[in-house]
């Protein structure tokens, strides 16, 4: 990542129960489903400040919601140096994560990655690859869909208003359509786009296994999360 003006955004909720993770209540409790996701986020911010010790002047953002319970942030996360805290601004998923994209461009930043907090052993090629990509000419975005539908990571190098217009962002019932109802818009759009690896996240039941059974074999590549899932029982000790 060679840029000085590269801006990486974690974009997530502030784990609360009841209000995050709610597919996985059952198996989890919402308690247990909100430590989860501090897990991941923890383990989402080491790896990104690890790819800030590559580029030192790379900007990391955590961009949560609702801003006013960032006191429920892990301590790790809210007093770490180096990673922002702002807030995520607007009426729905799609308003705030273009608020989002916009905040970072208008300071200055040329190339904007947001991804999810809830793939935790994403590789960081895949961060490396997107901000690559940004800075190749004739590629304006940059996407990896998840395994659900969705996406992980949306990456731009200028602004695109129109690009969360219609997108069903935040619906579970139409989460699985995410992916492609925004490559419909890119290609409407006439915005070039590379498409990345695939990867998983993790949001039912069945991506819990498959996160233990993964972890179980490499807690390394998420350790916060691997000693979350171990002292549930979820990854034999």
């Amino acid at each position: 990542m060679r840029s000085s003006r590269d801006c990486i955004v974690l974009f997530t909720r502030v784990p609360i129960p009841g209000s995050v993770k709610t597919r996985l209540c059952p198996p989890l409790t919402s308690e247990q489903a909100s430590d989860l996701q501090a897990s991941f986020l923890l383990d989402v911010a080491e790896a990104s400040r690890e790819l800030k010790l590559e580029q030192p002047d790379l900007r990391i953002v955590l961009a949560v919601h609702p801003f006013e319970l960032r006191g429920s942030l892990p301590e790790a996360i809210a007093d770490r140096p180096g990673v922002e805290v702002v807030a995520q601004l607007g009426h729905d998923l799609a308003a705030r994560m273009a608020e989002t994209f916009r905040q970072c461009f208008d300071a200055g930043a040329e190339r904007v990655v947001i991804r999810n907090t809830d793939s935790p052993m994403l590789p960081s090629d895949r961060i490396r690859e997107a901000f690559a990509a940004l800075d190749t000419d004739g590629i304006d975005s940059v996407i990896g869909p998840d395994d659900g539908g969705g996406y992980y990571l949306l990456g731009l190098r200028r602004m695109i208003p129109e690009l969360f217009d219609g997108i069903p962002l935040g619906s579970q019932a139409d989460g699985a359509t995410v992916f492609g109802a925004t490559m419909d818009v890119l290609r409407r759009l006439g915005v070039s786009v590379l498409v990345l690896a695939s990867e998983p996240d993790c949001d039912l039941p069945e991506d819990l296994d498959r996160l233990a059974s993964e972890l179980g074999q490499r807690p390394e590549a998420a350790p916060n999360t691997a000693k979350l899932l171990a002292s549930l029982g979820r990854i034999p000790g």
